[in-house]
């Protein structure tokens, strides 16, 4: 059973960039990884892509554009790594828990046979104000959302400078 989350500097310095740059507006991207004794590994998360659609409390993903990177991600890690979830920003300051539509869109990805897994990730970067954004990461077990440990050496809460 996974129970942690351990996510690259890489990868979070991308998700805080890109959810500030977006600010006001939703945006997000792919999660590249594994899991590995009990522990999801976020490698790298990807951006948004060129024609993605992005709005205060809606994000849609360039899937084009993802497909390539996932595809090159994959290839240069030998196989170690693929795809594990999902991460998009939540600017709105009220939203800090997923959605009804996060967590459909969760179920919908596990169910899909393309996606090959049953245990999807979402990432989430919650708008904590003041040029703060907070991280948290879910695992979807049994058709639910459980929120997953980060590991204390990776910052619960970004501050951008």
């Amino acid at each position: 059973m996974t129970n942690s989350c351990q996510i690259s500097h890489k990868a979070l310095n991308l998700v805080v960039s890109q959810s500030a740059y977006h600010f006001p507006n939703e945006t997000g991207g792919l999660l590249v990884g594994k899991v590995q004794n009990g522990c999801l590994f976020i490698e790298h998360a990807t951006e948004p892509g060129p024609a993605a659609h992005h709005a205060p409390t809606k994000f849609i993903r360039d899937g084009y554009f993802s497909q390539e990177v996932l595809d090159a991600l994959v290839k240069n890690s030998d196989g170690m790594f693929d795809y594990v979830g999902e991460w998009h920003s939540h600017p709105v300051k009220s939203r800090k828990q997923p959605s009804q539509l996060d967590l459909e869109s969760m179920r919908w990805i596990a169910a899909n046979e393309a996606y090959a897994t049953n245990q999807p990730a979402l990432l989430l970067c919650i708008n904590a104000g003041l040029n703060r954004w907070r991280i948290r990461c879910y695992i979807l077990v049994e058709n639910n959302l459980r929120l997953l440990s980060i590991y204390q050496d990776h910052a619960r809460e970004i501050e951008l400078q």
